[in-house]
């Protein structure tokens, strides 16, 4: 006869990676009537039958981005005229795990600067920075942290170059992962 046992984790259960294992000891008690009598039985059989089963679990490492939210830097006539936005970013990584975190340089950098695109050849340098910095958040400068199991909120800056030449009308956007 099989019996199925389901087994199952703490909910919200926070652990640092690695193999997690147990025992588990049963003991199978049955009886069955060893003498029956008019319908009643009168000498009951039984045994107690222990077993062991065995339980393993693998935590790996790794992190999920929860959130990245789109930059929009809104409208404005002149590049000096855009304000930087501050937002973040939410990575949950595996309890005690480093991580390193970066943006790439998107689809159209140029020295020093990642650019939006508008049409074919129009461009609008910007730049995103550690949080609280002038540092470059890339794949030089990179953030690091440590997991905790928890989403963290990692905040960071991203600036229009005000002092670039003014740029064509037209809407700008380019993609980072």
């Amino acid at each position: 006869v099989n019996f199925p046992l389901y087994i199952k984790t703490t909910a919200g259960a926070n652990v640092r990676a690695g193999t997690y294992t147990d025992s588990i000891n049963l003991i199978w008690n049955y009886h069955i009537c060893g003498l029956g009598v008019l319908g009643l039985c009168v000498w009951w059989n039984g045994v107690d039958k222990p077993s062991t089963v065995s339980v393993s679990v693998t935590i790996t490492k790794d992190c999920l981005i929860g959130t990245a939210p789109n930059v929009n830097f809104g409208s404005m006539a002149l590049v000096g005229q855009f304000n930087p936005v501050n937002q973040s970013i939410t990575l949950t990584c595996t309890k005690t795990e480093g991580y390193n975190t970066y943006f790439t340089n998107g689809n159209n950098p140029v020295t020093g600067w990642r650019r939006m695109k508008s049409g074919t050849s129009n461009f609008m340098q910007y730049q995103i920075y550690l949080p609280n910095t002038t540092t470059v958040w890339d794949s030089t400068n990179k953030q690091s942290g440590t997991g905790t199991g928890l989403a963290q909120s990692i905040p960071y800056k991203a600036a229009v170059n005000a002092t670039q030449t003014e740029v064509a009308v037209g809407s700008y956007q380019d993609t980072l992962s």
